[in-house]
């Protein structure tokens, strides 16, 4: 990386914690400033509390937080609250403070309107990156994902490798998903402990390419005194690795026949030396981050020439709408470092329709402010706020029926979505309709039913648990037991139907029974054969 792709990605990284991005605050950033690799920010409170770092304020104090810039980051060292200075703008109450107790005199400073997100300009020019560092790095990720997927889970593979413990065994299965790490302690010439770590690529979560832990353990003696050797050590590890499977494949239900888990890849690491990881075309894995940062430095450089900037609509406020609670799934992402930052997937009430293209059940990707947590923990409405001009990623479905849409104008998103909010829900027809002899609908099962089975189907949690019946032999010795079990998935698939379509009539009893008897027909053919033997 030369000098000026440097500047780049600081300058970026910097507006970012300007801007919320890497740090969010309850508050926006109305002032800042830079000296060496400090970074300054100050906010007003709107309400009295006590913050992550144990810093009380008042409503109306001055919030100043200082930054280390760092080469991937910026890391919050403290945080001040000041009366509020009548005399003096933010600003200057800013760089007064940072003179009289950090004895220093900013490299430059600025000053934001409320609301208003901060372009900085690279030092030696006068153009801003073109998008913030965490933008340019997921935009990126997205872009090599879809140029060359085997590349990326090969990089996100030797990545996890480059953090583990040596010496480390690791075993690769032929899915080339499946990843085993075997990390030893060994002092003395002997192998004294292990851990095991099971982890699975995973591309399909909404949030870029990750490693997810399927299972690991505590720091675990060896059954047998082992030597620190390499052919002691590959041998302890291999027999390690072939009693999880064998374990994994009880724990799944399968008895009769072993499930063959076959090793693609394998190795020993030594510290000092680097994974070498193949991609199916024979090629060495390349490091996640060379591969991301690669990107995202041709996506956060200026354009070569400057761009008329497009009128902004209601610059003085940025756009929002308040989304139900329950149309909000909280999660927590982990970076690369380990840091955490909250986060949720907002999904889009039915009737939303952006330009005549229907939207009802996508998703977007958004942070949660301390505020939205609040909101929600409360059972209120979740308020989602869009910075002015960002298009607006939303998705639908995962792995290969993933599918994306951009909305440019955040201002039409916030519109459709309270249209869709208001409307008025339409009411069931009650009617008795035409049945045959066993009480359901001539017609077959409703739209209602069928919804409801596809989200039982869409929903990890209880795919998942429905997997477990599939793999399981309850369903040919016990029907009955089986159906009770897909009747409780059916419910709680309708409870989220109908949180995620507010405006969607209601499933009723006879819904819930098709949807059971749809998921049964896929998942466990013999109960529902049975059922209609017996009657």
């Amino acid at each position: 990386m030369n000098e000026e792709q440097q500047l780049i990605r600081r300058t970026a990284i910097i507006q970012d914690t300007i801007n919320g991005i890497n740090d969010p605050t309850p508050w926006p950033t109305l002032a800042w400033a830079e000296h060496g690799d400090t970074l300054w920010t100050a906010s007003v409170a709107d309400r009295a509390g006590v913050d992550e770092l144990g810093i009380a304020h008042e409503a109306g104090d001055t919030i100043i937080r200082r930054h280390h810039i760092g080469d991937e980051d910026t890391t919050l060292e403290s945080a001040t609250a000041l009366p509020a200075d009548p005399d003096h703008g933010i600003r200057a109450q800013l760089l007064n403070h940072i003179r009289q107790w950090d004895g220093a005199d900013p490299d430059r400073s600025g000053s934001l309107p409320y609301g208003t997100a901060a372009t900085i300009t690279i030092p030696g020019g006068d153009r801003p990156p073109a998008m913030g560092w965490q933008q340019a790095l997921d935009r990126a990720g997205r872009s090599v994902l879809a140029s060359d997927p085997d590349r990326v889970r090969t990089a996100m593979l030797r990545w996890r490798l480059d953090h583990t413990t040596r010496p480390c065994a690791w075993y690769l299965e032929t899915n080339g998903y499946d990843l085993h790490i075997i990390e030893w302690t060994h002092s003395d010439g002997q192998a004294t402990s292990y851990r095991y770590t099971h982890l699975q690529y995973d591309d399909t979560t909404g949030d870029g390419p990750a490693m997810t832990t399927i299972a690991s353990s505590e720091a675990t003696p060896p059954t047998e005194p082992t030597a620190d050797d390499d052919t002691s050590l590959e041998r302890a590890s291999r027999t390690i690795h072939d009693d999880y499977q064998r374990l994994r494949d009880r724990e799944g239900g399968v008895t009769d026949t072993p499930t063959v888990h076959a090793i693609g890849q394998s190795g020993l690491l030594h510290d000092g030396q680097a994974p070498r990881i193949l991609t199916p075309a024979g090629r060495s894995a390349a490091s996640w981050s060379t591969v991301v940062e690669r990107q995202a430095l041709r996506l956060a450089a200026p354009a070569p020439q400057p761009q008329p900037r497009a009128r902004e609509r209601r610059r003085d406020t940025w756009p929002n709408v308040n989304i139900p609670a329950d149309l909000t799934r909280p999660y927590t992402r982990k970076g690369r470092d380990g840091r955490e930052w909250a986060k949720m997937i907002v999904v889009m009430p039915a009737g939303t329709t952006i330009h005549g293209t229907d939207v009802s059940g996508w998703r977007a990707d958004r942070f949660m402010t301390q505020a939205n947590r609040r909101q929600r923990r409360d059972g209120r409405p979740v308020n989602l706020r869009l910075r002015p001009g960002e298009p607006i990623e939303l998705f639908h479905g995962r792995g290969a029926e993933r599918r994306t849409l951009t909305v440019a104008d955040p201002w039409a998103l916030c519109t459709a979505v309270k249209t869709a909010l208001t409307t008025p829900r339409p009411v069931r027809d009650h009617a008795p309709a035409a049945t045959t002899g066993d009480d359901e609908p001539a017609s077959g099962p409703s739209d209602t039913a069928i919804r409801v089975a596809r989200q039982l189907a869409e929903d990890d949690r209880t795919w998942r648990q429905a997997r477990r019946i599939i793999t399981g032999n309850e369903h040919r010795t016990d029907p009955a037991r089986t159906r009770d079990a897909v009747e409780r998935l059916v419910e709680t698939a309708a409870k989220r139907y109908t949180a995620s379509h507010p405006q969607a009539p209601t499933p009723n009893a006879r819904d819930l029974r098709q949807a059971t008897e749809l998921t049964l027909r896929y998942l466990a053919p013999e109960a529902h054969d049975q059922k209609e033997t017996q009657e």
